[in-house]
């Protein structure tokens, strides 16, 4: 993608007289890869600028496509066509950047311009998901924070009880089988009407169901009634009549006393 991780060696080896902030430890050792201020400093407005003063252009026009990209998938604030176009700007770039490699044959392996091909095709995925999204929901419009992975990680959890050594990867003659179980747990404990318990791990669970009384078929005619809620007051909820009064050392007024 002509783009050269030298670029930022260069700005955090100057972080002291450009006020970057970089550290060579985050270019060079990746440390804390996981952190999210890191990842913000490494493509911030800052750095863009300085790449531009050491004529690393391409380098700086990638640092605002991420910047933005991230901008647009994590900040408030932002209309929905500007979130569109920074998401649509990144993908034209990486479709751009690796048509090259993309066009040929054979296709491909494990890396796509230098990046892992999970990484490549995931990103590409959620732009267009994420666009897509605007037309299929009903009002046209939708929380982008609210996206996220728990539904696919909590669907493909149920794969490691499925598996004998407990790591949750099958085997390709099992996947159909497993993928139908699923199915079938999931849409058993999301449902509101089973009107049951049931564990899908083999482990005890962390917290037991208690009965807590029994419900006869004539109370269930009387359950839409209203009923009146009387809560309790606790001293925090008292008005508070009184105040602590400051305690002061003496030792020490007694000292500032005798210097005066």
């Amino acid at each position: 993608m002509d783009i050269n991780p030298s670029a930022w060696h260069k700005v955090a080896v100057a972080s002291k007289e450009n006020g970057s902030g970089l550290n060579v430890a985050f270019v060079e050792d990746l440390v804390d890869t996981q952190s999210n201020s890191i990842a913000q400093l490494t493509f911030s407005t800052k750095v863009e600028e300085i790449m531009t003063k050491n004529n690393d252009i391409h380098e700086a026009n990638f640092c605002k496509l991420i910047r933005e990209w991230y901008e647009a998938v994590d900040e408030k604030g932002i209309k929905a066509k500007d979130r569109i176009i920074r998401l649509l700007n990144l993908r034209e770039f990486l479709l751009d950047k690796c048509s090259t490699s993309l066009n040929r044959f054979p296709p491909p392996g494990s890396h796509i311009c230098s990046m892992p091909s999970g990484l490549f095709s995931g990103l590409l995925i959620s732009f267009e998901r994420l666009i897509q999204l605007y037309r299929i929901s009903k009002s046209g419009t939708y929380n982008v924070r609210a996206i996220g992975s728990l539904d696919n990680e909590t669907f493909f959890s149920s794969f490691r009880d499925l598996d004998p050594r407990g790591a949750g990867v099958l085997r390709t003659t099992a996947i159909p089988k497993a993928m139908s179980i699923a199915c079938e747990i999931l849409t058993t404990r999301l449902n509101p009407d089973r009107g049951f318990y049931f564990t899908t791990t083999r482990k005890l669970p962390v917290y037991t169901a208690h009965c807590l009384e029994d419900v006869s078929e004539e109370s269930t005619e009387h359950s839409k009634e209203e009923a009146e809620i009387f809560g309790n007051h606790k001293p925090f909820d008292l008005p508070r009549t009184t105040t602590a009064k400051k305690r002061q050392n003496f030792a020490r007024n007694t000292s500032i006393s005798q210097k005066r």
